[in-house]
């Protein structure tokens, strides 16, 4: 069986159950909607879905599909544009770590990289 789970707050919370072929199908599906390779089942994928909420502001999805030994699994994570801007402060910075990125960046000549895997908070961070 195929599981959907919500993750709220940090914990899973399980959805409902689905028959493998229908969760091929899903999983086919969300990969259409985020121009992946469909016939590509056995490199881990990352994409975007970009949509409209009902009430008219733009969302964007982030997914990930990746092989495993009972089928691919899909992870999708919903992006607020709107909820991404935050301060330095409200990144959970402390002020000593804070006063190090600024006098970084204040600087005339350099190169900052933020890396890191699929859902670590590139985006937030920056």
């Amino acid at each position: 069986m195929g599981r959907m789970r919500f993750r709220i707050d940090g914990v899973l919370h399980k959805v409902f159950e689905v028959p493998p072929a229908v969760m091929t199908a899903v999983v086919s599906r969300i990969k259409v909607l985020g121009r992946r390779d469909l016939a590509e089942r056995r490199r881990p994928q990352d994409g975007r879905i970009k949509t409209r909420s009902p009430g008219g502001r733009e969302v964007e999805m982030r997914l990930s599909t990746m092989p495993t030994a009972f089928g691919e699994k899909c992870v999708m994570r919903i992006f607020d544009p709107d909820a991404a801007f935050k301060s330095i402060d409200q990144l959970g910075f402390s002020p000593q770590e804070a006063a190090g990125w600024n006098a970084l960046v204040e600087r005339p000549h350099g190169i900052v990289l933020v890396t890191g895997p699929t859902g670590s908070g590139k985006t937030t961070t920056l």
